[in-house]
């Protein structure tokens, strides 16, 4: 496991968004556009429009509103309750409720909107490939993707597979397992449902992989951009209500978008001098077709009006 990073000073709060060109803004600046997020990671979208980062450097979880001010922030750095080790992954139940992938404590945390924390689970687990080893514990876990059944689907990273439980943390099943054939992983990362398909970033063998919800293949789609296997090259995914998937390249500065029927193409990124943008990570696509994707690099939040599927 990583070591703890140490720990950040508290960054202002005091945001606004920044409006670049006619569709594309920025989160997480200051009015004099310094960036004040320290390697945001996942990003999701609450039920009520507001959307949520997680911060990896800084140990905490940051909400803006629609108009790029903070709503809510909360953690630092530790192994208790409200604390985080380095979090990824997010995500936000319909009810509002938020989960976060606490990634090198190894273990799933549950606040409500506002960060009051309710409950946690896992630990540290290495199952050396056995799929159905140690279960509720985890590897680096670093996505949460929560279905229309309200279960929640977790990347244990490390150990190769998905994890799924109940919106309580009661162990439910486990999906994947090590390897290259279809529905196996190599370093599964982000996790997004289409419908009640199970789309995987499943990294290391450079492939999207989508899978019913007990886990059985039913068809990938090549990926290239992830052939580095460096630490920061962690892909995520979402899934548009038009049935697009959006992908982040980070160690390319990419995000790629493929249609329904397949078509891959890319979403072009804004140049900023400022460097505000770069290492595109965590990505999400609001109610509205807005694309918002945590530029890990760069301290921000790019919202993105893309347009429909080509």
């Amino acid at each position: 496991a990583r070591p703890a990073p140490a720990a950040a000073p508290a960054a202002p709060r005091n945001t606004v968004a920044e409006q670049l060109d006619a569709n594309t803004r920025l989160f997480g600046v200051t009015q004099s556009g310094e960036p004040q997020l320290l390697e945001p990671k996942g990003v999701a979208i609450g039920p009520d429009g507001r959307i949520y980062t997680t911060e990896g450097r800084a140990n905490r979880v940051t909400v803006f509103n629609q108009d790029g001010t903070v709503a809510a922030t909360w953690g630092r750095s530790g192994p208790g309750d409200g604390e985080f080790n380095e979090p990824w992954g997010i995500a936000v139940a319909p009810s509002g409720e938020v989960y976060v992938a606490d990634t090198w404590n190894h273990r799933i945390e549950k606040f409500t909107a506002d960060g009051k924390f309710l409950t946690a689970w896992g630990s540290m687990a290495d199952t050396s490939k056995d799929l159905q080893g140690a279960p509720g514990k985890f590897w680096g876990p670093r996505s949460i993707a929560i279905g229309r059944d309200g279960l929640l689907y977790v990347s244990d990273t490390g150990n190769k597979r998905i994890q799924v439980f109940d919106a309580n943390g009661t162990f439910v099943r486990a999906m994947g397992g090590a390897g290259s054939e279809p529905g196996k992983f190599n370093e599964p990362v982000g996790l997004a449902f289409d419908g009640d398909t199970l789309v995987v970033a499943d990294a290391w063998n450079g492939r999207i992989q989508k899978l019913d919800k007990d886990g059985n293949p039913l068809s990938s789609v090549p990926i290239q951009g992830w052939e580095s296997h460096g630490i920061a090259n962690k892909p995520y995914i979402a899934a548009g209500a038009d049935g697009s998937l959006y992908v982040t390249m980070p160690e390319r500065g990419e995000v790629q978008r493929i249609s329904p029927n397949g078509q891959i193409s890319p979403v072009v990124q804004p140049v900023d001098r400022a460097n505000r943008i770069g290492m595109p990570t965590g990505i999400a696509v609001g109610p509205e077709g807005a694309v918002y994707t945590a530029q890990s690099g760069g301290g921000s939040i790019l919202v993105q009006q893309v347009g429909g599927a080509p």
